[in-house]
């Protein structure tokens, strides 16, 4: 991945994170996992894989907390008032995902991959309290989540498929549901070249 300069933004928080410490295996591997997963749901790389039909797929409930029981009120009230948060992986058997319902539809997108990255990854589960959330993470693990759930999204092909299509950055972020700065990360982290506009006839 060619390297940036100080700090990359989170495409699913939006929040600095670190530059990605992560091998070629690792990217590799995760490409990989992009491209079996939508070719477990017939679809091919260039088509867009919306994150509840692969959760869907993986029998993975989705809640918000407005879904949580009448009498959590206070609980709810505090996990949505908690600054930058947006999903979490709170159970593996069953496989259930807590998210933000309030988000836009690229960023629930990106919120529910990045989620399910941590499932298909096999990362523990960080202990979950609703009067203390978010709780403190394991940077690694959210650097592998990010890389994977991006790649879920836009993979590697995908990419390549819309470059050669010609496709703006904006065409691109509307094909695979993602926000444009997700398209952005995403170039960034491959290498592939993405235009921002469409150049002139």
């Amino acid at each position: 991945m060619p390297s940036c300069p100080g700090t990359m933004t989170n495409p699913l928080a939006g929040q600095p994170i670190s530059p990605p410490r992560l091998s070629a295996a690792f990217r590799q591997r995760c490409e990989a996992l992009a491209t079996e997963a939508r070719y477990a749901l017939g679809l091919k790389a260039f088509q867009p894989l919306p994150a509840r039909q692969l959760a869907a797929h993986y029998q993975v409930l989705l809640l918000t907390p407005l879904d949580l029981a009448a009498d959590a009120g206070a609980a709810v009230a505090q996990v949505l008032s908690q600054p930058g948060w947006s999903a979490a992986l709170i159970s593996r058997q069953p496989p259930v995902i807590l998210h933000h319902p309030l988000h836009s539809a690229a960023r629930q997108e990106a919120n529910l991959m990045h989620e399910l990255a941590h499932l298909l990854l096999g990362h523990p589960l960080p202990a979950f309290d609703p009067a203390t959330w978010p709780a403190t993470l394991d940077k690694q693990h959210e650097r592998e989540a990010d890389y994977l759930g991006s790649c879920l999204q836009i993979p590697r092909r995908g990419l390549e498929w819309a470059q050669q299509r010609g496709f703006t950055r904006q065409q691109t972020a509307a094909h695979f549901g993602a926000s444009l700065q997700l398209v952005s990360w995403r170039c960034n982290a491959t290498g592939i070249t993405i235009l921002s506009a469409a150049l002139d006839a």
